[in-house]
């Protein structure tokens, strides 16, 4: 079935999407509705390229056992190169910035695995300050230290040093801004200049509830 250009440049306008959408389908069929961005890109792209045209004409069903480049393995592949090609080119652009803010926030993913979420901002060396996403990383412990740990063996790994970190910020729970045991209790006592500012999305948040409660 016949895709046409505009219907992918589009998407997102009539969907309301603000953001990215899924690169796997619900099968890995071409042709179907249901397969996804990945297989949906490689059919338009086929329309211009005799190349990839034949190829997926020659491999498209091929099965399983036949090295087509079409599977979910070689989708998940691509994604994991572009994963790193995107954190890679963040931490360069934060390097370059040197002094750093960041927050982190946990939240669970759709197998219920628990993340923490990591955002940082810099300032660009055009002088712009910029807002990134940065990974998840796994916990499995939720205990102020345990999460400071986390955070601290986070940024070793990617070649961040938490002495250039200048603020932080987390949500209001004693384990992330407890002042003795909490995160930013533990990354003040590595460096005292990262100041700890309550997030303003949470603090609204609460104090919302509490009005409409009373």
């Amino acid at each position: 079935m016949e895709r046409s250009f505009e219907t992918y440049c589009t998407y997102c306008e009539i969907s309301g999407c603000s953001g990215p959408i899924a690169f796997r389908g619900s099968n890995e069929k071409f042709g179907s509705l249901t397969n996804g961005n990945f297989l949906g890109c490689l059919e338009l792209l086929a329309e211009y390229d005799p190349f990839l045209a034949t190829h997926i004409q020659r491999c498209g069903s091929s099965g399983r056992g036949t090295a087509s480049y079409f599977s979910s393995q070689t989708c998940d592949e691509f994604i994991g190169l572009m994963t790193s090609h995107v954190k890679n080119t963040i931490v360069e652009e934060l390097k370059i910035g040197k002094y750093f803010s960041f927050s982190v926030d946990s939240t669970p993913d759709i197998t219920h695995v628990d993340q923490l979420t990591f955002t940082i901002c810099c300032v660009s060396a055009n002088g712009v300050p910029i807002e990134r996403f940065l990974q998840f990383v796994p916990v499995v412990s939720h205990t102020g230290k345990s999460l400071y740990q986390v955070i601290k063996t986070t940024f070793q790994e990617l070649g961040i040093s938490l002495a250039d970190c200048v603020g932080q910020t987390y949500d209001d729970v004693s384990k992330m801004s407890g002042i003795y045991n909490g995160v930013q209790a533990h990354v003040l006592s590595d460096n005292p200049r990262a100041l700890s500012i309550p997030c303003m999305a949470h603090s609204p948040n609460l104090s919302g509830n509490v009005a409409a409660e009373s």
